[in-house]
């Protein structure tokens, strides 16, 4: 909180020169482990260049820190992938003595929208926690969701009745999704004249001669006539049009995430406050990184959305985040154990047919009071209200993994990962078809998929919890242990010992398949991290 600084171990200041140098470090400080992807860094600090350009400057960048950090540049370390600060040799503070209401990372500028966009994002998710913890700073003003752009949704009026049906099908879809994921005003026409700035959502539905259907959305700005995303699928179609492929699902999925991204953006670069469902989708994207800190900026998040317009999916997040609290071991998680039964009472009571609401609640039903018929029966309802809801497939999937149908669990997670293939938390997903596949036997498909996971999202520790296993179970000790030692690094208490003998470890999907009692797996039992 408050200007950055460096300081080094004589209590010096280490003066960088260039704003871009002070804004790596800054990312690298706040980030899980002190540590990031090239990629990642490369995307906030240089956005506005192509990726080779972007690489060089970062090239660039971390050779001039060095000449900079001169003697302590080794605190500085860096891979062909990623690029991290020695833990044992930094202290981070978040917030020192008289800067209780100073804005977090004051005065660092870069004129990098998305370096922008992240800053307003941590300013945001930091905004609760210093009003509570000094109770002098008010909470934001109240932004209704009426104040955020209208969107219209226009189905252009296909010439052949097929095509006109597929077109308000899918309409109907869509609007269910926005309606569940964002608080905004929904309608199905073309906009009055005397609309001033509105988002419109183009649906065009037509044949393609020997392949079948297509159907082709696009979003623009109405003022400005800018084209904000399209998306186009093709698919097979024998009589009905093929409103359940999942590629259409997926279709439908892409067009709701591109327009909460836009509004996101939109809000951002110009500065305006945030209303409730655009900080809904920053909280979303902490909950999937699952760490402990995260996971608090996210529910404080929630919490205050929430405040600003009862949501019932802003509850349904919270509903899933204590899960995830609970199964992950955090202490949070089992200081507010009590608060779920009324998150659940309440989202329900707002909205019982909200694909999201019911989503969670199955989670919570399975994994939590361990009630499978329940969490079966919820999970199938939250399917039937959004099926392009992928995480409505996602419990589906724990739910028919737990009463035993590990199969059909596997179609419906792979369903789930089609569906949001594109999605930016996509590491999820891979894992969640990770595990399915390690029940299934699918073990070199689990391999593969938990990688990808872990290469887009090294913090996140499901997939290095499976890499240890799986590679130890086939006889790969050596990966076995370095992926155990990366483990160690995000969840201090790891042991081979909690991973095979500890019942309340979160590799439920491992026990489940057995490959925990593999010999090979067990010589490391005693291996030392």
């Amino acid at each position: 909180m408050g200007p950055f600084r460096l300081i080094g171990e004589d209590g010096q200041e280490i003066v960088l020169r260039a704003a871009k140098a002070r804004g790596l470090i800054a990312l690298l400080a706040v980030s899980p482990v002190f540590r990031r992807s090239r990629i990642w860094l490369q995307d906030k600090l240089w956005s506005d260049r192509g990726r080779e350009q972007a690489s060089a400057s970062l090239r660039q960048a971390l050779s001039q820190l060095r000449d900079e950090l001169g003697a302590l540049d080794s605190v500085l370390q860096a891979s062909r992938d990623d690029i991290w600060l020695n833990p044992s040799r930094i202290k981070v503070f978040d917030k020192v003595q008289g800067t209780d209401q100073a804005e977090f990372l004051e005065g660092l500028d870069l004129r990098d929208h998305e370096f922008e966009a992240w800053l307003r994002t941590e300013r945001m998710a930091r905004l609760p926690a210093v009003a509570k913890s000094t109770k002098t700073i008010a909470a934001p003003p109240q932004t209704r969701a009426g104040k955020a752009r209208p969107v219209y949704i226009v189905a252009q009026g296909a010439p052949r009745s097929t095509e006109r049906l597929y077109e308000d099908i899918f309409v109907d879809c869509l609007e269910c999704s926005l309606r569940e994921s964002l608080t905004v005003d929904v309608y199905r026409r073309d906009p009055p004249a005397i609309e001033i700035d509105p988002l419109i959502m183009a649906v065009q539905a037509f044949a393609v001669s020997g392949q079948g259907h297509g159907l082709r959305v696009h979003i623009e700005e109405g003022r400005r006539r800018r084209t904000l995303w399209t998306g186009m699928r093709i698919v097979p179609a024998n009589g009905a049009p093929p409103v359940e492929h999942k590629d259409v699902l997926a279709l439908a999925y892409e067009a709701t995430e591109a327009l909460a991204d836009a509004q996101l953006l939109d809000r951002l670069r110009s500065r305006e406050q945030l209303d409730a469902s655009l900080m809904a989708r920053m909280a979303i994207r902490k909950i999937f990184m699952l760490t402990p800190d995260e996971l608090e900026r996210a529910d404080l998040l929630l919490d205050q959305a929430f405040e600003i317009d009862a949501h019932p999916q802003f509850l349904a997040w919270r509903i899933q985040l204590r899960v995830i609290q609970q199964l992950e071991r955090h202490p949070q998680g089992q200081s507010t154990s009590h608060e779920l039964p009324k998150l659940i009472a309440d989202a329900l009571a707002l909205d019982p047919t909200n694909s999201m609401v019911l989503a969670a609640t199955a989670n919570a039903k399975l994994l939590v009071e361990g009630d499978v018929v329940a969490g079966v029966e919820i999970a199938r309802a939250s399917l039937r209200m959004n099926s392009s809801n992928p995480f409505a497939w996602d419990c589906l999937s724990i739910a028919l993994l737990m009463n035993g149908a590990s199969e059909e669990a596997h179609r419906h997670q792979m369903w789930a990962n089609q569906i949001a293939a594109r999605y930016p938390i996509r590491h999820f997903w891979d894992m969640g078809a990770a595990l399915t596949s390690v029940v299934t036997n699918r073990h070199e498909d689990a391999l593969k998929l938990a990688q990808t996971a872990h290469a887009m999202a090294p913090s996140f520790r499901p997939p290095l919890r499976y890499l240890t296993a799986l590679n130890g179970a086939i006889g790969q000790h050596e990966a076995a242990i370095t992926y155990a030692a990366k483990l160690r690094e995000l969840e201090p208490d790891f042991s081979f010992e909690r991973l095979l003998s500890d019942s309340a470890y979160p590799v439920a999907a491992l026990r489940r398949s057995g490959l925990l009692t593999s010999g090979a797996l067990r010589e490391l039992r005693h291996h030392s991290l």
